[in-house]
């Protein structure tokens, strides 16, 4: 079901956004066939052309994109054994959060009615659209029972939502990648350190144990 046009704009509105608005997509790219299930998002030619190429699609016959001032954004719900499933994107928000550009895709995945046979081939369910927007892109799945109360979202659902998505997909910053190696040794030590003060903890709890034992043994003698 489709959510109502002005309730998740609404959410991003009372979320501190400077501007939102639900974005046009432009056209529909049909895709070959993609195995996993996962999101994308393409920004270059590059990008595009590795994904198209390995999923069995001719590089003659690329889907031409303005990347200049368009971005490519894919569903893929991954191989089915049967046909029945489907991917929808229900809308594309974009608002300028705390600065940032971001762009929400709010998508569904449908699987068949329980107590229908399935035609049985097996499918690759995605659905692969251009928007005419660049940014930050996050992802947004609901559900196919969902009623239209579902979806008003609070400011503070919004924010936990991008806050959650920036937590995930966080590039870092330019002291994390010059320090890189520093702190993967770091981390490394800390779950070293973390292990060992397990086992000496494990060690003092055995020791215990068999104290209580012996004592046992001592006082049934």
């Amino acid at each position: 079901m489709r959510y109502g046009s002005g309730i998740l704009l609404v959410g991003l509105l009372t979320a501190g956004v400077a501007n939102a608005g639900e974005s046009e997509i432009l056209r529909t790219l049909k895709w070959p066939r993609h195995k996993e299930a996962e999101q994308l998002v393409f920004t270059t030619q590059e990008e595009l052309a590795k994904v198209w190429v390995a999923d069995g699609g001719k590089r003659s016959e690329l889907p031409g994109v303005e990347w200049k001032h368009e971005t490519v954004v894919a569903v893929f719900a991954g191989e089915k054994k049967s046909g029945g499933y489907g991917v929808t994107i229900e809308r594309v928000i974009e608002a300028d959060f705390e600065t940032s550009p971001y762009i929400l895709v709010e998508y569904q995945e449908t699987a068949p009615p329980q107590g229908e046979i399935p035609p049985p081939d097996r499918t690759w369910p995605s659905k692969v659209v251009v928007v005419g927007q660049r940014g930050v892109v996050g992802f947004v799945q609901t559900r196919p029972e969902a009623s239209d109360d579902a979806g008003t979202w609070g400011s503070g659902e919004i924010r936990r939502r991008v806050e959650d998505w920036q937590d995930r997909q966080r590039v870092p910053s330019r002291w994390e990648r010059k320090n890189r190696d520093a702190i993967e040794k770091a981390r490394e030590q800390t779950e070293k350190k973390a292990k060992a003060d397990a086992k000496l903890e494990e060690e003092q709890l055995e020791q215990i144990r068999q104290f209580l034992k012996k004592s046992e043994q001592k006082k049934a003698e």
